[in-house]
């Protein structure tokens, strides 16, 4: 069955805020509450495809009100479109000498992004091919300057045969794993590998080595279409109020979009990432009461919850490019995905996580998260964590701009990205001492 959301957001927060005044001291029971609407079918996976993106859009900006945040943007909402794409079309086709190739049967693309922010290959190009480094590029230009193809020649055809059949690059029907999407400012910088059939390949081959030489140079007409739809999706921006005009900024990020639903189920999501979103709203909550209290923080505290995630880092790529905020003022950004489960590789450790950290995170604020770490039992950081995971979040758009950045993880769990991602496989203590070290964390700062 399709879920419907019959109750607005709104709803839900006014619900959740009187919960959250009855259990004021129990930020375990907050942290549940927080999780299990975001988990539930009415929110439908949280993908921008179905609504849901946009229903959490909605209740997380109510949250931030309640907080007492300040909105950087209207209703807290920094908006953005994106591009999504679906299935390669089989209308697609390259000329070459008057000769139509087919795709499926000639050729093969690959429908994953070089560079998950940016564009899909989309209509007609005349590109002229060139040979380098045992391959062929095809470029705008005649002079070999902006390539916007990429190939890998093969050699058998039993070697192609495997590509088109194989699930990197021939579900021709797309499945989930296979949907991308792009900002729609970047739709026209296409980035796509071709992969030639033998017979093509030499075709190719021929033509691009002759460009090298000849005064007139040789084109290809290549047109790869692809579906395509776009979408407003939104990252929800607040900061805690403080008396003056600062000149630094500390970031809590975490994204909150999920994979959506299917005919009869829906990915509820529960460690990735509505774990993250809900230890940034307790301690976005904590903050702001202690600066009610009298508390003056010497720096801004921005809290962002990324839209568009799944779909390459969309939102966080947005946010940085958008200077909603000063890049040049951030002392740190630290990304909360996935700090709820237990990674395969800790399962042994109860009450680990990763912290991985990029090259440029400062000492004093490293050593200042570990300190308030080592006062509390409820977790553990484990700093040996793989840094290829680094570029898996939404710190990877922060760090590509040599912005200092953490990235707190519990490490790959099996269940991630399944239906089997749900609330009780949690540890709601560890979250609750994750809360309780990045509070003092910041304020120690």
């Amino acid at each position: 069955m399709i879920y419907k959301n019959s109750r607005s957001p709104i709803f839900y927060a006014v619900v959740l805020f009187m919960n959250l005044i009855i259990h004021d001291s129990q930020a375990q029971i907050k942290l549940e509450q927080h999780i299990n609407l975001l988990t539930s079918p009415e929110f439908k996976g949280r993908c921008h495809l179905y609504g849901g993106a946009d229903s959490t859009a909605n209740y997380l900006s109510n949250i931030y009100q309640i907080i007492g945040l300040s909105a950087l943007e209207p209703d807290f909402r920094q908006s953005f479109s994106i591009t999504a794409f679906g299935r390669i079309s089989n209308k697609s086709s390259i000329t070459m000498d008057d000769k139509r190739y087919v795709i499926w049967d000639d050729f093969a693309v690959n429908p994953y992004l070089i560079n998950w922010n940016q564009g899909q290959f989309l209509g007609e190009y005349q590109l002229y091919p060139f040979y380098k480094n045992d391959s062929v590029f095809l470029y705008r230009n005649s002079d070999s300057k902006d390539c916007l193809v990429r190939t890998r020649l093969t050699k058998e055809l039993q070697e192609f045969k495997i590509l088109v059949e194989g699930d990197t690059l021939a579900d021709r029907f797309f499945g989930r794993k296979h949907i991308t999407a792009c900002l729609s400012n970047y739709m026209y910088k296409p980035d796509i590998i071709l992969n030639p059939s033998p017979s093509m390949s030499r075709k190719l081959k021929r033509m691009a080595k002759n460009n090298a030489k000849a005064t007139i140079k040789e084109t290809v007409t290549i047109n790869i279409l692809r579906d395509a739809s776009n979408y407003v999706c939104h990252n929800i921006v607040g900061q805690l109020a403080t008396k003056a005009n600062l000149d630094s900024t500390i970031i809590i990020t975490a994204h909150y979009d999920h994979l959506g639903q299917g005919l009869t189920t829906y990915y509820p999501g529960a460690n990735d990432n509505a774990s993250g979103v809900s230890v940034m709203l307790e301690v976005a909550s904590r903050l702001s009461k202690a600066v009610s209290q009298g508390w003056d923080p010497g720096y801004n505290i921005v809290f962002v919850a990324f839209g568009a995630e799944e779909y390459g880092l969309l939102g966080s790529e947005y946010f940085v490019e958008s200077g909603l905020v000063d890049t040049s003022m951030i002392k740190c950004v630290l990304n909360l995905d996935m700090v709820g489960g237990l990674g395969t590789d800790l399962k042994d450790r109860a009450k680990a996580l990763y912290l991985l950290q990029s090259d440029n995170v400062s000492q004093h604020c490293l050593q200042a998260l570990l300190k308030a770490d080592e006062k509390n039992t409820g977790v553990d950081f484990v700093l040996d964590g793989n840094p290829k995971y680094l570029k898996y979040s939404d710190q990877s758009s922060f760090i590509r701009r040599q912005i200092p950045s953490l990235f707190l993880f519990s490490g790959e769990d099996g269940v991630i990205h399944t239906v089997n991602d749900t609330s009780d496989l949690l540890d709601f203590e560890k979250m609750e001492s994750l809360v309780e070290v990045l509070t003092d964390w910041i304020r120690s700062y």
